[in-house]
């Protein structure tokens, strides 16, 4: 039983206790119980429901002189299930309060009392007796089953409706139940327009589906492989009055990608169906063997520059428009203007040598983590070495650094720490022609590493 005194604002009571199980999320759920007036009560009152919530509401007192909020409860609580009985009277018999309403998931407790606020109309019966008792019996919150659907729905998508519940329904397209759309437990229909459904049961509404119909975005097609040119960006021209995410990440209508890679892009917008584009930009690239190469004329020859015949113009400087080949009879330098067939510019560099003599300078001091980059690391300068291998030891003969390949140097550490300033040691063998003569040489000396 519980009371409510006639400045209810400040003197109710509510019935509040934990259910058995936690409810479980999209599940229908009907909750009911009777109510009983008590014989000696001074006035009645309506608005009698049940609030479902994960934790017990909190208490609220309120100071009327100061504070708006004249409920027990603040923020006033919003009960799922609310009597549509109006004002109960009876005395004599029990009054069932009862409804239906889809959990979210995790509701723990249940709190049963009157609603109402401060400002409620109230049926006196006797001004002397500033209270109503209400009696409560036969209590239950029961599952009866699911209604799913495969919102949310776009343009001339086909709506479907699942319902599996344990009482006799219908479906109807009106508040109040006067008209039977169907009584089947699969709808799948198109509709022309948004709409509302109604599931009834018993001539009570137990869920309701709100079939909001979106426009599809307009405009909106990217091709799922782009290519762009190098050091060039890709510009997105995208339908305005739309909002997108490029790979998370919120982008203007116009945008352009500089970097390639993948992308998924997201459009979306109220009254608009989000759209989801996959995409790859990638740079048009050329077999990139053939950048910044060199080649040695011998006396007397000629050598023939090359790429694959897969571009649409040619242009060589010296030698002129022409096709993917030239003949060079001159030591010097020469560069190709390609466009292939994105209409993208490639440049590619060779240089001709009159001698390919191998050559190689050791330098004799560096120092590591000096700010000029030329002396930061110890780099042999090695031109046209068939093979090369180097190896350096410090002063007690351990080995601190090993390389085959020219463009790998030794930057003063060893096994990921700093070596100390010191005198180290170095042998190196290479080969290579001298004039037509192929050689192998070895040397050795000293290097200085300074800090």
């Amino acid at each position: 039983m519980f009371y409510i005194a006639s400045n209810a604002y400040l003197h109710r009571e509510y019935l509040q206790v934990p259910l058995l199980d936690s409810l479980s999320k999209g599940t229908i759920y009907k909750v009911s119980y009777h109510i009983n007036i008590h014989d000696c009560s001074g006035f009645f009152i309506s608005d009698f429901g049940a609030y479902l919530s994960v934790d017990p509401p909190r208490r609220y007192d309120p100071d009327p002189t100061i504070d708006p909020c004249q409920n027990l409860f603040c923020p006033e609580l919003v009960p799922q299930v609310r009597s549509e009985k109006g004002i109960i009277r009876d005395t004599s018999g029990w009054v069932e309060i009862s409804g239906y309403f889809k959990a979210l998931g995790g509701e723990m407790w249940l709190t049963i009392g009157s609603f109402k606020n401060v400002f409620s109309e109230w049926d006196t019966v006797n001004s002397a007796v500033p209270w109503l008792g209400v009696f409560v019996d036969d209590v239950s919150v029961t599952s009866i089953g699911r209604l799913t659907n495969n919102g949310p729905w776009c343009e001339g998508d086909s709506v479907s409706l699942q319902v599996e519940i344990s009482l006799p329904f219908y479906w109807s397209t009106r508040s109040n139940g006067s008209d039977t759309f169907s009584l089947s437990t699969d709808l799948n229909f198109v509709p022309d327009s948004s709409m509302t459904f109604y599931l009834f049961s018993s001539g009570e509404i137990v869920d309701t589906v709100n079939i909001d119909i979106r426009q599809r975005i307009q405009g909106l097609q990217i091709d799922a492989q782009i290519i762009k040119c190098i050091d060039s960006t890709l510009s997105l021209q995208l339908p305005s009055g739309i909002s997108y995410l490029l790979n998370q990440e919120s982008i203007p209508a116009n945008f352009r990608i500089e970097v390639e890679g993948d992308y998924h892009l997201k459009a979306f917008g109220t009254g608009y169906c989000d759209t989801g584009v996959n995409f790859t930009v990638r740079d048009s690239k050329i077999n990139e063997q053939a950048f910044d190469s060199t080649d040695c004329l011998a006396e007397g020859k000629y050598i023939t520059l090359e790429v694959e015949d897969l571009y649409t113009s040619y242009l060589w400087e010296p030698g002129g428009t022409g096709g993917p080949a030239i003949n060079v009879y001159k030591a010097g330098r020469y560069n190709l203007r390609l466009t292939d067939a994105n209409s993208c510019l490639h440049e590619l560099n060779y240089r001709i040598n009159e001698s390919c003599d191998v050559m190689v300078f050791i330098p004799n001091a560096f120092s590591p983590g000096n700010r000029d980059t030329l002396n930061a690391v110890f780099r042999p300068v090695v031109e046209f070495a068939l093979e090369y291998h180097i190896r350096i030891y410090n002063r007690w003969g351990q080995q601190v650094f090993e390389s085959s390949d020219t463009e790998v140097h030794w930057d003063g550490s060893f096994q990921g720490q700093p070596c100390s300033q010191d005198v180290y040691f170095y042998m190196i063998e290479y080969s290579g022609y001298r004039g037509t003569e192929l050689i192998t040489e070895k040397d050795n000396g000293i290097i200085h590493l300074l800090r």
